[in-house]
């Protein structure tokens, strides 16, 4: 981003399976330990009390989606 917060815009989803995957109860759960905020893919396992390896999995799918971007 530009310098400004973009955790404060809106933000519109106009991909269907982007927003079919936050549609869905399931798996809109992986989204929810990156939401508002940074956090790594164990962070975000350790949170959701599951494996590493299955997180990595469905961090993938949301970078795949537009609905992450890696932090540098």
């Amino acid at each position: 981003m530009t310098g400004q917060d973009s955790s404060r815009r809106p933000w519109t989803v106009t991909d269907p399976l982007a927003a079919a995957f936050l549609s869905d109860p399931v798996r809109r759960r992986y989204f929810l330990p990156f939401l508002g905020r940074i956090a790594t893919v164990s962070q975000a396992a350790a949170e959701l009390r599951i494996e590493t390896n299955a997180m990595l999995y469905r961090v993938q799918q949301m970078l795949g989606l537009g609905l992450l971007c890696e932090d540098h």
